[in-house]
């Protein structure tokens, strides 16, 4: 599996090579590290859910219900719901919390 600097630096250059030379690695490393770097941005690669059925069992059990709700249904009972605007929101903030704990950590 290709890492996430590799595959951000082939998509860029696909998107920015307007002339099809190609762009230097040095620069596009430059590129990368930038958009890697952006305060208050986090670029995660999504864990894929297409093994498994509906769900993403890498964390507890979370699954896109019939009707577009998204359920985590192994942190509480009942399921904890969410649509997909408030399900981003959340996961934004433990990604939040988490870079604010290594952080803390260093």
């Amino acid at each position: 599996m290709i890492d996430l600097r590799q595959r951000l630096a082939d998509s860029l250059n696909k998107q920015l090579d307007l002339y099809g030379d190609g762009i230097s690695s040095g620069h596009m490393e430059m590129l990368v590290d930038s958009l890697l770097s952006l305060p208050g941005i986090a670029i995660v690669e999504l864990p894929d859910g297409s093994d498994v059925g509906q769900g993403w069992t890498q964390f507890k059990n979370v699954v896109v219900g019939p009707g577009g709700d998204i359920r985590d249904e192994g942190s509480a009972y009942p399921p904890v719901q969410h649509n997909a605007a408030t399900a981003r929101s959340h996961a934004a903030a433990l990604l939040a919390a988490a870079n604010k704990a290594e952080q803390s950590d260093a």
